[in-house]
């Protein structure tokens, strides 16, 4: 296992080898409210078309897990159980990708880069605005839809990581 914070060389869910070639509604698909046909997919797929050299775009992803793992290729369902098996969602690492991209200036082809990071939540614990930054993680949480929270695997974890990132604010 890669210590916490390490950084693969690889996304955190999937795999470069089941999205090259394809297109790009296509190549997010499982995402929630991002395949093919949707406003979402149109809207990235003009950003990518319009890229410039000078102009590299940035973006960021998160997750929540119940290990310090940073390769989740199998996602665990919905209604399974990710945050241990206490009462209180224990352990969890939030991971996070920063995604660029870049179009190139003689190709024409876009550049794309992912670094991943993986943190325990505690390490909020003592930040200057820990409270602060777990409340924006619960609303971030509460405005995800039931396909969002599938997707994340959050469906039955939900109120479980609530509680324990409202442990966060309160402290």
């Amino acid at each position: 296992m890669a210590p916490h914070g390490s950084l693969p060389l690889f996304p955190i869910t999937w795999l470069l080898a089941e999205k090259i070639g394809k297109p790009l509604a296509d190549i997010h698909a499982p995402v929630p409210g991002f395949g093919p046909g949707t406003r979402s997919a149109q809207i990235m797929a003009r950003m990518f078309d319009t890229a410039r050299p000078e102009t590299p775009m940035i973006r960021w992803n998160y997750s929540l897990y119940g290990d310090h793992r940073l390769f989740h290729p199998q996602s665990t369902g919905p209604t399974e159980q990710r945050f241990g098996t206490a009462v209180r969602a224990d352990p969890i690492f939030m991971c996070v990708e920063r995604q660029t991209l870049r179009k190139l200036p003689k190709t024409g082809a876009l550049a794309f880069t992912i670094r991943v990071s993986v943190d325990p939540i505690e390490k909020l614990s003592g930040h200057p605005r820990q409270g602060e930054i777990a409340h924006a993680l619960i609303d971030q949480i509460n405005a995800l839809s039931e396909e969002q929270l599938d997707y994340k695997g959050l469906t039955r974890e939900k109120s479980r990581v609530i509680e324990r990132l409202d442990e966060l604010v309160t402290a």
